[in-house]
């Protein structure tokens, strides 16, 4: 993805907040691992010029890598839902979504949005973040039985804790300690090396809280 894209997003997404860095103030996260660093994309959705610069990439690289070969959009719920609309839109191709868990009434669905001919389809799923790969590997799963093959999946961020799923991110989390030093947003060398220290062994940083 392009570095001046890159940038505006890291920027936009420190200075609102939507991402935070405390190594000192960690967060456990859903998965129950307690990290010094939390990404909340949801917050990048007030900004009209920021979901314009990552649909824009998005489907340039949907463009570049598969010209035509794309049928579907899918999103996962929540936070993907808002970035694959504005994908499908973009592409017009039909959209569909995969909850976090079937619905418990009416038909159970799993994925909405789901038409008979989507069968035997191609999609591309649109995460906002890669972190543990839970959600993007049952949202994969979850197509699967419906027989939509997922041959790619997006995210606007990437931990890059996962080398075990094929997808694409606009920038990662090398792109923003890097943006961070470039700029001299944090000038405490404690604050990076606890961060690297991290970075080493993030499931075991500071372990596991019961969630």
């Amino acid at each position: 993805m392009e570095s001046d894209t890159k940038n505006q997003i890291i920027e936009y997404a420190l200075k609102i907040g939507s991402i935070k860095i405390q190594p000192q103030k960690p967060f456990t996260w859903a998965s129950g691992y307690v990290m010094p660093i939390y990404n909340d994309n949801r917050k990048l959705l007030s900004n009209p010029h920021i979901r314009s610069l990552i649909t824009n990439s998005f489907t340039s690289y949907i463009r570049d890598t598969y010209a035509d070969s794309v049928d579907i959009i899918a999103g996962t719920a929540t936070s993907g839902i808002p970035f694959a609309t504005s994908l499908s839109d973009d592409l017009e191709k039909p959209l569909v979504y995969v909850r976090g868990q079937a619905k418990d009434h009416g038909m159970g669905n799993a994925v909405e949005g789901f038409l008979p001919e989507y069968k035997y389809k191609k999609a591309i799923l649109i995460e906002d973040v890669i972190s543990t790969g839970r959600s993007a590997i049952k949202a994969v799963e979850r197509l699967t039985e419906q027989s939509i093959e997922v041959i790619d999946i997006l995210s606007i961020f990437d931990y890059e804790f996962l080398n075990i799923l094929k997808f694409q991110a606009i920038y990662s989390l090398t792109d923003l300690i890097g943006y961070i030093k470039e700029n001299r947003i944090e000038s405490n060398g404690l604050f990076y090396e606890e961060i690297e220290k991290w970075r080493k062994s993030p499931f075991t940083w500071r372990g596991k809280n019961e969630v």
